[in-house]
């Protein structure tokens, strides 16, 4: 891969704001609880406690902490949070992607953070010398990795295509090295940038032979690290993840190989021409072109069934008639609402998250994602947050159906405060001010109560009082000061 400047420092700064994400404005507090809360909140590390953190932040390479990462660790958290926020929600839709193909391929998971460096997680960025998609690829480089690039496709915008080839490099730069931090770096610059280091220098280490690397070379590996503290802690520093609609983190890939419009899979499934392009950009003109290898097609799960329909009865001279279309919403903020639910789910005795995943047509790896998981591994005692599509509020598992029961609004007695709040598993500050109840068992619990707001994750309590307007200051103030964020927190609403 030919050299090209760091897109991390531009690529996610200097573009309009997807209509896929719920990025909306909402009321904002006045300045001085704004201030007063801040002040309260605010994380101030040393240098030392930096450190710290950055050499446990991966295994993946030797950590360090130099100027370069405290540099890039300035322009994720604090230069421009909002672009960050944004970032942070793109990994909704493509981490879970990553994810399930690491591990397919057994590689280091940390290998996803090379594509925040490369992209800003942008399918259509492009740098200034030709490199494209969210691994960045050249055109010679793609080409060389199966990639087609031709007037009608471009697959290095395929999320799925484009991972597949950008693992299987670094897997090749990998056992020509033996070491991760040189096969990131030659990823960035080329092998032979790298072995011309290495030439010069006498050594393999990349700390070490760093400064006869191009620059920008030189300062990927910091780069890569600022990127790993970012993903691990950025909720500590007032970061709330710009999220996408459901429907482009609960997705499916099928492969298209006849002509197919985007105009036709619009009437087919009752998507917007807008949404379609959003998932599918490697595709020019609108449109898939005949082939025989297949190109992949990326929609919302809830409305595959419906391109499947279509696709088995090409050939058929007597077409079935289809399930009739639900018409999409003017609003299309108003999806979400309208095709998904959202429960808390307490895992049964020997069941796997596989299972989970099975019991509610969602794929693994998002619910890995919604839950800050690394691993299939579930944690006692700590129910799962699920989304999934609506399906009449009961769910088929092999043919046989699982009811389950939405919890009900509780009432609780005041001990002081006009607030009638809800409370679930409130911190200990909290007890000498609202009662606190226990829930009945159910596998089960539905979030959606019109009397609160739910801290979701990654939120800080400062995200409670910007979005929340009716949170007032006194109420507020009942929060213990050493509560920063607190995922599942329930924040009680004044009655209106």
């Amino acid at each position: 891969m030919q050299l090209r400047q760091l897109s991390v420092l531009i690529a996610f700064t200097c573009l309009p704001l997807a209509s896929a994400f719920a990025y909306t404005a909402e009321k904002s507090p006045s300045p001085e609880i704004a201030k007063t809360i801040y002040k309260d909140l605010f994380i101030d590390l040393t240098d030392k406690e930096l450190e710290s953190r950055i050499l446990s932040v991966t295994n993946l390479l030797e950590p360090k902490f130099t100027a370069e990462v405290k540099s890039f660790l300035r322009v994720y958290l604090t230069s421009r949070p909002e672009w960050t926020e944004i970032l942070l929600g793109r990994t909704a839709i493509y981490f879970p992607i990553f994810e399930r193909k690491i591990e397919e391929k057994g590689l280091p998971n940390d290998l996803k953070f090379v594509s925040i460096i490369e992209s800003a997680l942008r399918t259509g960025a492009r740098s200034r010398v030709g490199a494209q998609g969210l691994w960045q690829f050249m055109p010679g480089t793609a080409k060389m990795n199966q990639l087609v690039i031709d007037k009608n496709v471009d697959e290095r915008e395929d999320p799925y295509r484009s991972t597949d080839a950008a693992l299987e490099y670094l897997t090749e730069l990998y056992d020509r090295y033996k070491d991760w931090a040189l096969a990131i770096a030659a990823y960035n610059s080329g092998p032979g940038r790298v072995n011309q280091a290495i030439a010069i220098s006498g050594t393999r280490n990349f700390w070490k032979l760093r400064n006869y690397l191009p620059k920008e070379t030189r300062n990927y590996v910091p780069a890569f690290l600022a990127a790993a503290y970012m993903m691990k802690y950025y909720s500590e520093y007032y970061l709330t993840p710009a999220m996408p609609r459901l429907d482009f983190q609960i997705t499916r890939s099928i492969k298209i190989y006849n002509e197919l419009s985007f105009s036709k899979i619009a009437d087919l499934t009752g998507m917007s021409l807008e949404d379609i392009r959003f998932l599918n950009t490697s595709f020019r003109n609108d449109r898939i072109p005949e082939n025989k290898i297949g190109y992949t097609l990326m929609l919302p799960a809830r409305i595959m069934p419906h391109m499947e329909f279509f696709l088995n009865t090409l050939d058929k001279k007597e077409l079935p008639k289809p399930e009739p279309l639900k018409v999409e919403p003017f609003d299309s903020a108003m999806i979400d609402q309208i095709y998904y639910d959202h429960v808390m789910y307490d895992a049964q005795a020997g069941e796997h998250l596989h299972d989970i995943a099975e019991l509610f047509n969602v794929d693994k790896y998002n619910i890995r994602y919604w839950n800050n998981m690394s691993s299939d591994e579930i944690a006692a005692n700590k129910p799962l947050l699920v989304h999934y599509i609506k399906n009449d509020n009961s769910i088929s598992v092999s043919g046989k159906m699982r009811k389950f029961s939405k919890r009900q609004k509780f009432q609780i007695h005041k001990i002081q405060s006009t607030v009638k709040p809800v409370a679930i598993n409130l911190p200990k500050g909290f007890k000498s001010y609202y009662n606190k109840i226990s829930l009945p068992e159910s596998p089960l619990v539905n979030l959606d109560l019109s009397d609160h707001y739910r801290l979701r994750r990654g939120e800080s309590i400062q995200d409670a009082i910007r979005k929340v307007p009716d949170l007032s200051l006194e109420e507020m103030r009942a929060i213990p000061s050493g509560v920063k964020t607190a995922s599942g927190l329930v924040i009680p609403l004044r009655k209106s």
